[in-house]
């Protein structure tokens, strides 16, 4: 049985669209971005997904790290679109 627990959009989003440019740019500050999506995520049904992100960003294998950060934000029904406007 599986619990679906809410998450924080507003908190959430914008951790993944940073992460996405991070990754993009092949920046390892995203294993700093990894660990505060897996704060937020942990008790989620992506937890999976996270620690194989975790690892690959670990690995510093960023272009497949991209490619299940898509695949969470599509099971958390997240666009990631849109441009990180923080610094």
């Amino acid at each position: 049985l599986e619990t679906a627990v809410s998450i924080d959009a507003s908190t959430v989003k914008p951790l993944f669209i940073r992460l996405r440019d991070l990754l993009q740019d092949d920046d390892m500050e995203a294993v700093d971005c990894v660990e505060a999506l897996k704060s937020d995520l942990e008790a989620t049904s992506v937890n999976q997904e996270l620690q194989e992100l975790e690892k690959c960003v670990g690995q510093y294998d960023f272009e497949q790290a991209s490619e299940i950060l898509v695949k969470i934000a599509e099971k958390l029904k997240l666009s990631l679109n849109e441009q990180y406007f923080g610094t």
